[in-house]
């Protein structure tokens, strides 16, 4: 099974924005499931975002680096849903319509940016307090000069260095499960 490291960084479209993540650390992306199996370190977000805007990006993911409309219909998709089983969209988090639980507040996921990192990147870049992320600094230099260009408040909590990661806690279920099984 690949995992992210093996994925070769792509042309910058924008400061902002890769063709393909540009990746500095080992992390797999892919959880099988059996709805959704792993191809080429893909799946549940390809499979559901194909399902929902009726094409098979599970199979041709290549459809939206290459076609500007269904790049943009996949980001949409992806800002607007809520991942399952326990993520928040991230329109929820930025328009102040997500509700925390008592899980996102032990495991200190608060409303703000950092919380839509933890929602795209989780442990791959969240969960750590002693190894600050360069990616993630990046990106919120860039979400506060968005901010200041819009004349609008960065809020609190923009970082995810001290979040649980949202998959943690499943990780921990399964293996309770597992273990009680």
């Amino acid at each position: 099974m690949s995992t992210a490291s093996s994925i070769q960084p792509r042309r910058v479209v924008s400061p902002y924005c890769y063709v393909e993540e540009e990746v500095v650390v080992d992390f797999n992306f892919c959880q099988p499931s059996e709805e959704w199996p792993c191809v080429e370190d893909r799946n549940e977000y390809y499979g559901q975002a194909g399902e929902a805007l009726h094409l098979d990006l599970l199979y041709e993911p290549e459809l939206v680096s290459e076609d500007p409309v269904i790049s943009f219909e996949t980001a949409l998709w992806f800002w607007m849903t809520p991942q399952e089983p326990n993520k928040p969209s991230s329109h929820e988090v930025i328009t102040g319509q997500w509700t925390l639980s008592f899980a996102d507040i032990s495991a200190q996921r608060f409303s703000g940016y950092g919380v839509i990192t933890n929602i795209f990147n989780g442990a791959a870049e969240c969960g750590n307090p002693f190894r600050p992320d360069p990616r993630q600094e990046s990106r919120i230099n860039y979400y506060r000069r968005y901010c200041d260009l819009f004349g609008v408040s960065y809020g609190n909590n923009l970082d995810c260095y001290q979040q649980r990661p949202f998959e943690w806690g499943l990780q921990k279920l399964s293996q309770t499960s597992l273990a009680s099984s």
